[in-house]
């Protein structure tokens, strides 16, 4: 598997509400800079390090009925790696289900067992008519500014750091348009967060959120450390909601 396309479907799993933390704005040394230059600053941040890959990733996958009572609950941990091959590659740590050790069985069946459940057939997570597909393209990455409209909002702060507010579309040519908010640092554009939904939101989904958390790394890379979602719908006439968390860390290049 190409490492194309191996980190852009672990980026599509991870498919919560985010909450944001007020205090009085700090005095920085640093001047605060233009709305438009924040975005173009976040674009060049995409360009540097948007090809870098998790080495860890952990996963918490939880299903609740229309009583909102817990009736799954998935845990899962995958070391990701360049093989002797030179190929991305992954395997998995450990994975309990439901409290079981599942281990083994995932092992041995990593797609079968998962989650997620098995590939649609006739169908990958980057196809153009998934509505979902458009999440695997970020409002930052430099090759898709000219579908991306975004209009500067107000100031806030995230995690004692002040910043820009922006509303965005993005037509990642998915059969739904991407729409959200992300939060730049005023001092230098970094990402902090973006809050995505889908227009219109697919057939049998009622409700989807899509947050993404960012960081700098121990050696000053710009990374994501931390993608939820929360969906709610019907599924084969049940009433379900769905919660996930996915944890990254320990990133590295894979050239």
């Amino acid at each position: 598997m190409s490492y194309s396309r191996f980190y852009r479907s672990i980026r599509g799993a991870a498919l919560v509400s985010a909450t944001l933390v007020g205090a009085t704005l700090l005095v920085l040394a640093v001047p605060d800079a233009p709305a438009d230059e924040l975005w173009s600053q976040a674009v060049s941040l995409h360009r540097e390090y948007g090809t870098l890959v998790p080495g860890r990733m952990q996963i918490r996958f939880q299903q609740y009925n229309a009583r909102n009572r817990l009736i799954s609950d998935d845990e899962s941990e995958v070391r990701i790696f360049v093989d002797a091959s030179g190929e991305v590659s992954s395997e998995i740590v450990f994975a309990r289900q439901n409290g079981r050790d599942v281990t083994a069985e995932r092992q041995r069946n990593p797609s079968g067992s998962s989650p997620f459940g098995p590939p649609q057939s006739g169908s990958t997570q980057e196809s153009d008519g998934n509505a979902f597909s458009g999440l695997l393209k970020s409002p930052f990455d430099p090759d898709e500014q000219s579908q991306v409209t975004f209009l500067a909002g107000s100031l806030d702060e995230i995690n004692g750091t002040r910043a820009r507010k922006y509303s965005f579309r993005h037509d990642t040519g998915a059969s739904s348009i991407t729409v959200g908010t992300a939060w730049l640092s005023l001092s230098d554009g970094m990402p902090l967060r973006i809050s995505l939904q889908l227009e219109p939101t697919p057939r049998f989904v009622d409700e989807f959120t899509m947050v993404q958390s960012f960081a700098r790394d121990a050696v000053g890379r710009w990374v994501n450390v931390l993608t939820t979602f929360e969906g709610s719908g019907s599924f084969l006439f049940l009433r379900r909601r769905i919660e996930s968390t996915f944890v990254f860390s320990e990133y590295f290049a894979p050239d």
